[in-house]
Order: structure tokens, then sequence, then C-alpha cells
């Protein structure tokens, strides 16, 4: 017996091609003859000679592994490492038997999974199920972006303007003044004018980001949260929470999962009306949340292609709402403070108290709860909310709430339903209020109970165009109101034709209004329109004023056929590096009003000053000393340079996205060839209010040609590796005819070249390239001893 296993093995390994003797003796030892019978510990050490190389195949594919197997009665032994290097999971809790030293597991006894031996007993035929593999979740990333630290700023923001109508002189300017830095950001806001315009401070905080928690805490004059059932209210104090702004690329509501499995390696594609995407996946279960670019209901075609040709398509339907929470996140705010008064018409008048706390949770990929409590200026207010997703129709969503105002009890209740598609949208909601129920800050004066019900539809009908209905209905004790509106737009060639009825009821008075707009497009950047309504007819050309400098104007005239009177206005503005120059005129019967108007910013970063159009979220400060001609670019958009910036050695970058990664690049086409580049793009990460510094590496270069000979004046062969021996060794070869590029010339830099058989020469750089060396290369002989090239 032991010479038979011996010469099984030397057949198996010497002589594959001798299949038919190869066959018998695998069938007789995996078949052994007499009845089966349970083996033990003791039974599988005396056979321990029997452990057999096999060939492994997983679910019809030849991974190219092999395996030693034991064979005890019907059970199949594999070894454990066998198992792994085939790519099959070895079970967490294995029961393993030793065999001469290493362990071996029934396969019998691994879950989903099947095995066998093929008709020559000389391959494994493993069945392995999708299950048996650990699951793997697709979705979008869910780690915060990494902030790029923030340098010392501060910046001024201004709006002025001067206004002339009917012989009146006005004068107004809207002054925002922010300082930042890693400690956070402090911005203050006022007002200042002449003819009715008040001199106010208008709104002073201290805010602080903490975006790998999504919090921020704004110290000052800030807004309160608000909810489905109550507005925002302006108060001074504190206010900490949630806020999913400081990390964008995070989605907070929950995806549709499409779910599948597949034993072996595969191709998924999904196809839904926006596209069509792709990706591969090992053997096993996955989940991929997919992402639509439309929020309400959709399709979307799942098929899984293996790769033995086998398919599987499945078709799901599903709705997305943006505004559900995902299962587990939770948003949450606390505020506190002083109510303000009388905003916009004086600095510091704070009224009572106020207090508020709320709490959005996502319960499960369905249902979102919220909950919230205000109490200021002897109002308390509590509410409670639910929004459910009721796949694959809509959404509802419910809200009830209860106010207490001196002993006075009010309360409040809506919903809401909504199906958005498409090819058509529907909404639909109603509230009702108590005569009693007030919020903090709420000046409405009780007049009976106040209904509302408001109803909403579009549809599209492809080039045919697209149509809106809407209908308000407002009941406040005895008064009612309503509006109806009914709109219609569509494509005409390149032209686009809206039109539209309105009526409006109430008090025993009604009103209709009929309007009608064609709009051209002129060009990426301008358009005419021609706009008739039930009172006047108007035409308009208007050239948007660019993103970065130029000019843009607007003309219109027209004729308010109710006053029998005609009217023209201009406008134009001028946008500079510096800010925007804005003048506008409105002619209208015997009257003539006029405007000027200046914008722009004024900003301290990095040591630097200078101006721009406006700030924005966020600003970098790009150093270009190496190269003050160097072209900036964001996001592949050269940014407009103020006179004078390349010169100052930096450059201010406005219009960043803050917690966004923000391409911030300098143009190498624009670089002079002698100026060796290190990396030509960045991508920065700043805060919101905050400026960062971009530095781009790079230094003047010498690049230099050489044709080098060796003494007999033979051009060097081609390919010999050259090492440039100075400061940082460099590795280069030579070319064709002896020729030898260098990116930058390094004065008594010595060069190294291997000649083969382990022979060298070298030779040596003199002070200073020539200027034309890029055109008549410079003569150089590599010898053993020094060889001076340059002068």
């Amino acid at each position: 017996m032991s010479r038979l296993r011996h010469g099984f093995r030397f057949v198996l390994f010497r002589s594959a091609s001798s299949r038919s003797a190869l066959l018998l003796a695998g069938a007789a030892f995996v078949l052994p003859p007499g009845p089966a019978r349970a083996q033990s510990a003791s039974d599988v050490e005396a056979e321990a000679s029997a452990a057999v190389p096999v060939g492994v195949v997983v679910n019809g594919q030849d991974r190219g592994c092999n395996g030693l197997l034991v064979v005890t009665g019907k059970r199949l032994h594999l070894r454990l490492t066998d198992l792994a290097d085939c790519g099959v999971p070895v079970p967490e809790k294995a029961v393993s038997t030793k065999w001469a030293g290493e362990d071996y597991i029934a396969l019998d006894s691994v879950p989903g999974l099947k095995a066998r031996l093929d008709a020559g007993g000389t391959v494994l035929l493993l069945d392995v199920s999708a299950e048996r593999y650990a699951p793997v979740r697709i979705g979008p990333p869910d780690a915060p972006v990494a902030v790029t630290r923030a340098i010392p700023a501060a910046y001024i923001d201004y709006d002025l303007a001067f206004t002339q109508d009917s012989g009146t002189t006005a004068f107004s300017a809207l002054v925002d003044l922010g300082v930042s830095g890693g400690w956070g950001v402090f911005t203050t806001s006022g007002l200042v004018g002449t003819g009715g315009t008040p001199n106010v401070r208008l709104d002073s905080a201290y805010t602080l980001d903490f975006p790998a928690r999504r919090i921020r805490l704004a110290v000052g004059d800030t807004l309160s949260r608000g909810s489905s059932w109550s507005q925002p209210v302006r108060f001074g104090g504190i206010r900490i929470g949630t806020d999913f702004s400081l990390d964008p690329a995070r989605l907070t509501y929950p995806l549709p999962v499409l779910q599948g499995g597949s034993a072996l390696p595969s191709t998924v594609e999904l196809a839904a009306r926006e596209g069509v995407r792709d990706f591969t996946v090992q053997p096993g279960l996955f989940s991929y949340a997919y992402r639509p670019q439309f929020n309400g209901a959709g399709d979307v075609t799942m098929t899984v292609r293996d790769v033995a040709g086998n398919q599987r398509v499945v078709t799901r339907s599903f709705y997305a709402s943006t505004s559900q929470l995902q299962p587990g996140l939770t948003e949450f705010s606390l505020e506190g403070g002083l109510l303000r008064r009388d905003y916009g018409m004086r600095s510091f008048s704070y009224g009572s108290g106020f207090g508020a706390a709320s709490v959005r949770h996502g319960l499960t990929s369905a249902l979102s709860l919220e909950t919230r409590v205000e109490s200021g200026g002897g109002v308390t207010v509590g509410g409670m909310g639910a929004q459910l997703v009721v796949q694959p129709l809509g959404e509802i969503r419910l809200a009830g709430a209860v106010s207490q105002d001196g002993g006075r009890t009010g309360g409040l209740l809506q919903v809401q339903a909504q199906r958005l598609t498409r090819s058509y949208g529907l909404t639909a909601s109603y509230r009702i209020m108590d005569p009693d129920y007030r919020q903090p800050g709420d000046p409405r004066m009780a007049r009976g109970v106040r209904q509302e019900l408001a109803l909403s539809g579009s549809l599209s009908m492809g080039r045919a165009g697209s149509v809106n209905l809407g209908y308000l209905a407002i009941r406040t004790g005895a008064e009612r109101s309503a509006l109806a509106s009914v709109g219609y737009s569509m494509t005409l060639g390149g032209a686009f034709l809206s039109l539209g009825a309105q009526r409006q009821s109430g008090e025993g008075v009604r009103s209709d209004w009929l309007f009608g707009v064609l709009t051209v497009p002129l060009g990426q950047s301008a358009h005419a329109s021609v706009s008739v309504d039930s009172g006047s007819v108007s035409a308009l050309y208007d050239k948007a004023t660019p993103t970065d400098t130029g000019l843009g104007y607007r003309a219109a005239i027209g004729r308010d056929t109710r006053e029998g009177t005609n009217w023209a206005e201009g406008l134009m503005t001028l946008r500079t590096t510096a800010g925007d120059l804005q003048l506008a005129g409105l002619w209208r019967g015997d009257a003539l009003s006029t405007r000027v108007e200046a914008r722009g910013a004024f900003v301290a970063a990095g040591g630097k000053i200078a101006t721009a159009p406006r700030v924005g979220d966020a600003f970098a400060v790009v150093d270009l000393s190496g190269d003050p001609g160097a072209v900036v670019l964001l996001e592949n958009r050269p940014v407009p340079m103020a006179a004078g910036a390349g010169k100052s050695g930096s450059v201010l970058v406005t219009g960043l996205v803050p917690y966004v990664a923000n391409r911030v690049a300098i143009d190498p086409a624009n670089i002079p060839i002698e100026v060796s580049l290190g990396d030509v793009e960045q991508a920065v990460t700043p805060g919101w209010g905050k400026a960062v510094r971009v530095t781009f590496g790079h230094r003047n270069a010498h690049p230099a040609r050489l044709r080098v000979t060796d003494v007999a004046g033979n051009p060097l062969p081609a390919g010999l590796d050259v090492t440039v021996e100075a400061a940082t060794a460099t590795h280069t070869v030579i070319g064709h005819d002896g020729e030898l590029y260098l990116e930058d010339f390094i004065p008594h830099a010595r060069l190294r070249i291997a000649k083969g058989q382990g022979g060298t020469c070298v030779v040596h750089l003199g002070e200073a390239v020539p200027a034309d060396v890029l055109v008549h290369p410079i003569a150089a002989v590599c010898q053993t001893e020094s060889g001076i090239v340059g002068k």
C-alpha cells in the first residue's frame, strides 16, 4: 500500500500526461473497498502517508492553486493553508485534524461548501456559495476631508451706493469685516448712510467649527435653527449644533441599496435614466448604495455577469428623499440668549430671554423623527414631527406643536404628501393653527383659526414642453383668500417660451393676470427677451458680467398700459480685479433716477494686502516667489491678477468652497523653460471664512545639452547610465550620437558615466552654462582625469 501511494505521487508530478493509469490509481484510492466506518484519531494518524497532491478548482474556475488532500472513508480533508490560498474563506472556529504536523479540515464541515473529486481523482472540485465569502459594502466615502491649516487673515467687504431720485441724493454703505485664523472666525457688519438710511450695527459673532464632528459653535448675533413647524428667529447669545455643511461630501440621506451576490468574480452594471455605471466585485455577497441624480421616484436595473458568462438581471423601483436622515444619524441644536428687536433699525436692541433645543434622528431608512422645544418672550412651544418615505410611492410629513402664552394654549397641526418623478410631481399640504397658537418673536395677533391648503403639480412632456399648476387657499376666521396659477414653457428651436395665468381672490375682489415671455439666447453670455402681460409690454437685452474681468450691461424699454406711461432702464457693470463698479439709470414718465454702486473687498493675509471683487466663504494666498509671471488656476479657470500682484510674490484667490478639496494650480505653459517645476497642482480644503497658503516648489534651473565623446573623439553609445554627482544625486542616460540632456546645469558638478565591464569615465562641469546651450550642445570629453566643460 505504501508503494502504491508513493507511486501515485510520482505519476502525478512526473507523468501528468499518463492520465489513464492515474485515473485508475486515483479511483482505487478514493473509493477503497469494504464498508465505510467512522475513523478515530488513531486511524487518521495510521494513514498519515495518504496525503496526496491535487489540483483545486473553485466554482468551475481554475485559479492555478493546488493542495494536499486526505481521504478518510467518504470524507475529504484539505490542508487549511491550501483552502485559504485558493481564496476560500476559512471558518473562524474551524475544527481541524493534525496530519503529519499540519492542520487539515473536513470539507463537509464547512457551511456553504460542497466538495468532490473529479472522475480521475486528481482534481478537487469545490462549490462555494456566495454567502461563504465576507460581504462587501460599496458606496460613497464616509470619512471627512482633512482641513488645510489656516493662516491669519483679515478682510473688509464693502458695498457703496450713491442714489439720486427726484432731486434727492442719498448715500449708503454696507460693510462686513472679518478676522480669522486657526482659532476661529470673528465677523461684524453694519450699515451707514444718509437720506433716511440708518446708521446701525447689524450682526457680530464669533464662529468656531469642528468639521470632524460636523459641529458649529456661534457666539453673538445669530439665527435659531427653526423646524418644519416654526420659523427661525434672530437672537444674541450662543448656539451650538450639528451643521452638515461642514462636510459637504457626506451624504446625509438614505440611499437605495442594491444587493446581490456571485460565486465568481463578476462585473455589475447599473442602468438608469441618468446613465450607466459599472464596477467589478469579487466572489461573495455585495451591497451597493446607489446615488440617484434625481430626488424622488426612479428605477434602476442591475445586471451581474460572472467570468463564466452567467448573467442575472434585477430591476428595482425606489424613492429617494434628500430631506431624510440616514439610519442612526442625528443632528441637534442648543440655543440660548436674548431675542433681537428692531433689527436693521437699532444696533443693540435686545429683548427677553430665549432658549431652544432640537433633535432630529434617522430611525430607519424610511422614517426620521424630529422634536423641538423653545421659549422666549413669555411664549413656550413644543412640537414633534415625522417624515415617512413609502417606497416606492412618495413621502409623508406630519408635525404637531403646542404653545403656551400667558395661560392661553394653542395648537398647530400640519400634514404634507409628495411624489416626485422625472416626468411629473405632485405635492399637497394642509396646516391648521388655533387662534392662540404663537411662537417666540411672533407678533401675530389672533384673528381666528387659520387654515392653509396648498396644492401643486408639474408635468414634463419632453419636446412638447412642461406644465405647472398651483393653488393656495388661506382662511383666517371669516376671511378667505385664494391664489391659483398655471404655467406652460417649451423650447422653440434655440428660444424659450413661457406662458402663464394667475387668479387671485379674496375679500370679494378678484383679479386675473396673464403673461408671456419669449427669450432668445445670443451666444453663451447674452440674451434678448420680449415680455407681455395684462398691464405692460417690455423688451430687454442682457449681457452677463464675466466671472473674471470685463463688462456686463442690460438695457430695457417698456410701457405700462394701465398708467399709460413709458419707461426705460439701463445698467452697466465693470468688473475688475479690485471690485465691481455699477452704473444704473431708470426713466419713468418725467422722472429720472440714477444709481452708482461700488462693490469690492480688501484682504490682508500672508503678510500682503490685496483687493478682490468679493472674498466669498474662503480664500487662498498663492506664493509665486519662484516665478511672478505664472498664471494661477482655480479648478482649471484662470484667476484674474490685480496689478502688481505677481511682482509682490503672491496672488489672492477668492471663491474657494469651504470644506471641499479645491484644486489650485499654476499653468506650466507660462513657466519659462529655465524654471524647474515641482508639483503644479495642489488640493486645499479651507475652513469657512478662513485663508490658506499654497506654495509651489519650483526654482530657476539651467537646462543644457552636452555631446559627450571619449578621448578618441567618438560619441559615447546610447543607453549608458549617467550619475550627476551634486548635493542631490540624480540619474539620466546618454542619448543618440552621444547627446546628454541635463535638466539643470549645476556648476562644478561631476558626471560619472558607466561604460560597461565595470569601467567608468568622468566629466566635470564648469562655472556657468552658455546662453545658447539648448541650440548648440556643449562638447564634452569623458576621461579618467578631469575634463572641464563650460566657462
